[in-house]
């Protein structure tokens, strides 16, 4: 026979299915409020071996999390904290005694096993062995550690210039060596229209072209020293502009108001090796400092600003390819958790280069600061110090945009005003589009006609030696 039980409207009745024909199945009622109490039956399938027995270690109790209870643990490890590691963790019955049904002492090997000759039975039944083994290779995760913000990253070299993408594809790349998504970057590449593009294909050539040469140094001088008085020169000894360096190039010493991270190059600063951070840029951006390193590392970070002003940024990053220093001067949103955009807030970026004996570029810690509008109209009162983007909003509007506009203006500028997608589908965005890309041009006109020049040299030069080497032949 078998029974169920039943619950109609707070009232249990117990049905019993019997096998005889005769009495195929019977009802028992039973009152709710004549019933007594009793307490809910232990459950029989329930195995000690589920509950981790033992003592966490003090150092993950202090920080409030998970352990193991191995010795050392399995965070410890990670962090290279394993001698400081006190947890403890007691042993279960042993696999093999657990089946035979017979009493085990709890250790490894048990005595029980060590009678019946299966030691190496009894090490290996619950995979102690494999955790014990796996302690070597613990400290060489590579992946973000909860107390330590640091990861190590191994970059695909940046792929070579092709018919397919051309100077573009590893330009992408190299823009996602910052950490943003190389998709986006692609998507925003062919949303801003041909014209801007054709405009950005060109400065890529001129800048690629005059790359190594006493020229590139000072492409920033050369870029501007026709269109007075807007003209970036940062004046370095400035101690405004300062972010307290000494305090800021140390990730342990950074203030809570200023978020840094560092970034360490491989040979020829390509591709990265590790990034640093310190848990006041997740602060800064509303985000667990984690996620923004794992994002990072992973280039899943999203833009900063608008398109507009993002492109303006990475060609203010090209005019300063060569100086160790860069202050940067720009727009943030801080993003909710379902990614809707939110507070909008003013930035100071300084970005410093560390070089080896050889001049290469070993590493690059950038420190971002939260400035007042009131500041920001300070800085920018100087045309000397105004950066691409707000000479460009003053080509557009014909006047300096204040610190406050440009937090009024910032999630619209970057859903509608200045998206390219959404511009090209008006003839008003098309025509703003138009005169972004004139104003570029007209910019960089002087490193592009030095790069044409220097192109149709260096074809004449090649015309000359190839008709030597026919005159000789």
């Amino acid at each position: 026979s078998r029974c169920f039980n039943l619950n109609l409207h707070g009232h249990r009745f117990l049905i019993t299915l019997c096998s005889t024909m005769s009495l195929p199945f019977s009802v028992h009622y039973f009152d709710s409020a004549v019933e007594p109490s009793s307490p809910s039956p232990p459950n029989l399938y329930a195995s000690k071996s589920d509950k981790v027995e033992g003592k966490s270690c003090s150092r993950c109790r202090s920080h409030k999390i998970k352990c193991d209870r191995y010795r050392p643990c399995g965070k410890c490890l990670r962090v290279g904290a394993a001698s400081d590691c006190d947890a403890i963790r007691d042993m279960t019955t042993c696999l093999i005694c657990k089946r035979a049904k017979l009493k085990c002492d709890r250790q490894r090997p048990c005595a029980s096993c060590i009678r019946r000759g299966k030691e190496k039975h009894c090490i290996n039944s619950d995979g102690f062995q494999a955790l014990v083994e796996q302690t070597q290779q613990a400290s060489m995760i590579d992946r973000p550690l909860p107390l330590s913000l640091s990861m190590i990253i191994k970059d695909m070299p940046l792929p070579d210039r092709d018919a397919k993408t051309g100077l573009f594809g590893p330009f992408i790349m190299r823009v996602s060596r910052s950490g943003y998504k190389p998709t986006v970057m692609q998507y925003m590449l062919n949303s801003m229209g041909t014209e801007l593009r054709s405009v950005l294909h060109d400065i890529l050539e001129a800048v690629l072209l005059l790359q190594g040469s006493q020229t590139s140094k000072r492409l920033d001088r050369v870029c501007f020293q026709d269109f007075q008085p807007i003209q970036p020169v940062l004046n370095m000894e400035d101690k405004d502009d300062s972010v307290n360096i000494c305090d800021a190039l140390s990730l342990d010493r950074c203030r809570d108001a200023v978020g840094c991270w560092k970034v360490f190059w491989a040979p020829g600063a390509n591709d990265r090796e590790q990034i640093q951070m310190n848990a006041a840029l997740g602060k800064l951006m509303n985000r667990n400092p984690e996620e923004l390193l794992a994002r990072a590392g992973s280039s899943e970070w999203d833009f900063p600003s608008s398109d507009i002003e993002f492109l303006c940024l990475i060609l203010d990053d090209i005019l300063g390819a060569m100086d160790d220093k860069i202050f940067r001067y720009h727009r943030l949103c801080r993003k909710s958790r379902t990614g809707q955009l939110e507070e909008s807030f003013l930035v100071r970026v300084l970005s410093t280069k560390e070089r080896d004996l050889t001049g290469k570029v070993v590493s690059t810690t950038n420190v971002v600061e939260v400035i007042s509008p009131e500041e920001w109209d300070r800085i920018h009162a100087d045309p000397k110090r105004r950066k691409i983007y707000i000479q460009l909003r003053e080509f557009l509007d014909n006047e300096v945009p204040t610190g406050e506009e440009l937090l009024s203006e910032h999630i619209r500028d970057q859903l509608f005003s200045e998206h390219f997608a959404a511009l090209n589908q008006s003839s008003e965005g098309q025509l703003k589009l138009a005169r972004v890309a004139e104003f570029l041009r007209q910019r960089f006109q002087q490193i592009i006609s030095l790069a044409s020049m220097k192109k149709q040299a260096m074809l004449a030069h090649g015309r000359a030696i190839a008709a030597q080497q026919a005159s000789r032949a």
